[in-house]
């Protein structure tokens, strides 16, 4: 159910700013579900609220250590309604299939197939409050990162919401030089400029300006290279 809810396209594809999409991948207590992802999320559940703070406790002493300094936390606690659906949504799903084998066999009365059509869509309507319910508890639990804490409660009033305002404020300290060269590119730049008898009339993203890169400067009458733009520097530099 984590693995739904975290697997929602704005979820699992997070456009930051309009200036750069990352994949997001979660762990559930270490173990990890679906993809891996630029950004991870480490979810930490609590068996029950009592159990929550020992979480908090756990995420926020991890979140400190050097080696975890990149880790994202997200820390939450069940329910016993959602004990109780989990339970529900087994036992249904039990009698769905011991339907679904006398069918198999050519067993099954009529009164057995009606009874099957009717826990399918029993087993539908539990998913269903399970997850309402799942997304309930996620967005009460509190994010950490570097031993800080963010409410959910206070990030959004859905779960989409919530985690795109916490990942916003935790991407420029995962990605401190993200500003300085992420650009829209139509992916041709660089043949232009290979291809061009001078350094005049390239995309504008090669010159200065709030969108360009600095990476070519007029030199007298001249166009040439910007050895010393930020993100030539940088490249250079390593």
């Amino acid at each position: 159910m984590l693995a739904e809810v975290f697997g929602e396209p704005k979820l699992k594809t997070y456009r930051y700013r309009d200036i750069h999409s990352f994949r997001v991948g979660i762990t559930v207590d270490g173990a990890r579900v679906g993809d891996e992802g630029d950004i991870s999320i480490s979810l930490l559940v609590a068996d029950d609220k009592g159990e929550l703070p020992q979480k908090l406790h756990q995420a926020r002493d991890e979140s400190r250590h050097d080696r975890h300094k990149n880790d994202v936390y997200w820390t939450f606690a069940f329910t016993p309604e959602i004990d109780d659906l989990v339970a529900n949504l087994h036992a249904s799903r039990q009698m769905v299939a011991r339907y679904e084998q006398l069918r198999a066999q050519s067993r099954i009365t009529n009164e057995e197939m009606s009874a099957l059509s009717s826990e399918k869509q029993e087993a539908l309507r539990i998913l269903g409050r399970l997850r309402d319910k799942v997304e309930v508890v996620v967005m009460e639990g509190a994010g950490m990162f570097r031993g800080v804490a963010r409410d959910g409660s206070a990030l959004g009033k859905t779960v989409i919401e919530a985690f795109g305002k916490y990942l916003d404020a935790v991407i420029p300290d995962l990605y401190s030089k993200l500003s300085m060269g992420a650009r829209q590119l139509k992916g041709t730049e660089a043949e232009e400029v290979l291809k061009a008898a001078n350094l005049q009339g390239l995309p504008n993203v090669l010159y200065s300006g709030p969108q360009g890169l600095n990476l070519v400067l007029q030199d007298g009458s001249k166009w040439v290279p910007n050895q010393t733009a930020d993100v030539a520097k940088e490249v250079l530099d390593f």
